[in-house]
């Protein structure tokens, strides 16, 4: 079985940036023989809402042609690319999208709804999760103020990354939570983290993909 790890950042990450911790964690992954790809866009703290939609779809399109391939298809997130993560598992089975269900997700300070995490893993439409996150979280609490605030109105974020306890309660086979009390909202990914995040995460990867 082949496998692929898709690449998915938040807010503000500028396409491109041969520099910018998407394309280090993919040329990292790559010199270690796992396949990874990014996905990048771009998008404002406000305007994020008017195309969340669109750039699930152009993933899930990914994920389709990789899975034509013989490609099981992880994802490796940051931010508001979790909420993207989850758009993209609800577009499983739809015509033009990919069959199989998504094999795993590490979100990482994932501004998503822990119930739209629970609802992929419930469908069957991801296997498993490992959701990264701190209490200390400011842009999450943020994020959770913002989406009590204005949710009504279908705009806020997600907060799933300050505590994904309930979820990993209900899909205990399924689902972890790795807690990390002092960090902030890009720790992970700073250059001092770099390498042991992605260490973590490739220890992660060959613990889900190791053949039985």
């Amino acid at each position: 079985m082949k496998h692929v790890v898709l690449i998915i950042p938040g807010i503000l990450h500028q396409p491109g940036d041969l520099e910018g911790w998407p394309d280090r964690a993919a040329t990292w992954l790559l010199m270690r023989g796992i396949p990874a790809q990014p996905c990048e866009y771009w998008a404002g703290a406000l305007t994020r809402r008017f195309r969340q939609q669109h750039r699930a779809e152009k993933i899930a399109k990914r994920v389709g042609y990789f899975e034509s391939a013989g490609f099981r298809v992880h994802l490796k997130t940051h931010s508001n690319g979790g909420d993207i993560a989850c758009r993209v598992c609800q577009l499983r089975g739809q015509p033009g999208f990919f069959q199989r269900p998504i094999a795993s997700a590490h979100l990482y300070a994932p501004a998503a709804h822990e119930h739209d995490i629970a609802a992929a893993l419930a469908a069957g439409n991801l296997e498993r999760v490992i959701v990264h996150g701190s209490a200390g979280d400011d842009a999450l609490k943020w994020g959770r103020r913002s989406h009590q605030l204005f949710g009504w109105a279908g705009l806020g974020y997600g907060s799933a990354g300050l505590d994904s306890s309930e979820l990993v309660r209900v899909f205990p086979d399924r689902a972890r939570q790795r807690r990390y009390p002092d960090f902030e909202h890009s720790t992970w990914h700073e250059a001092e983290m770099f390498e042991a995040t992605m260490q973590d995460f490739a220890a992660d990867f060959r613990s889900l993909t190791a053949s039985p």
